[in-house]
């Protein structure tokens, strides 16, 4: 019990905060106000992963960030879950789509799920420009996936990132 009454020591972390720079200098000091916690969690959030030539930002946390709020405390975001996990009965499937469900290279960018229901309620996708852009063989897996997710009525958000194209 004492020792629950001892002052928390606090590391001074200011050194450490990243700031929005790139590898090529351009970027500036973020002035505030920011949640250095959640930025300390995932420095991406600031300077974006080298994914699709950087010009992707790490979604994930934004929409932590949008599902902390009381509206939609029921609701939580995973990355990445692969597609036979979230389609399990594949009757619905002709022989193709079930072995793309099937292929454990095959999975969603993000679903946004009920918590208590474990319900899926939106797949969002985000279609990286250096990815997608002149693909056909993509757009067709991403066809595919949409039909499939349309026969399950699980709705999907594609977010397209060719509005800004590196460089």
């Amino acid at each position: 019990m004492i020792s629950l009454l001892k002052p928390i020591k606090y590391e001074v972390i200011f050194d450490k905060i990243p700031e929005p720079f790139r590898a090529d200098g351009a970027g500036a000091t973020d002035l505030g106000p920011r949640d250095i916690l959640r930025i300390l969690e995932n420095p991406d959030m600031l300077v974006p992963p080298t994914a699709d030539a950087g010009t992707v930002p790490n979604l994930r946390f934004s929409f932590k960030r949008v599902l902390e709020r009381p509206a939609f405390i029921n609701l939580d975001v995973v990355l990445h879950l692969h597609l036979r996990m979230l389609i399990r009965n594949t009757d619905r499937l002709s022989e193709p789509e079930r072995r793309f469900v099937q292929n454990i290279l095959t999975h969603t960018d993000f679903l946004i799920f009920h918590k208590l229901y474990k319900s899926p309620i939106l797949v969002v996708e985000a279609d990286g420009y250096a990815f997608h852009a002149n693909n056909p063989r993509q757009l067709e897996r991403d066809r595919m996936k949409d039909a499939i997710l349309a026969k399950y009525n699980i709705p999907i958000l594609r977010l397209a990132t060719n509005e800004r194209k590196p460089g």
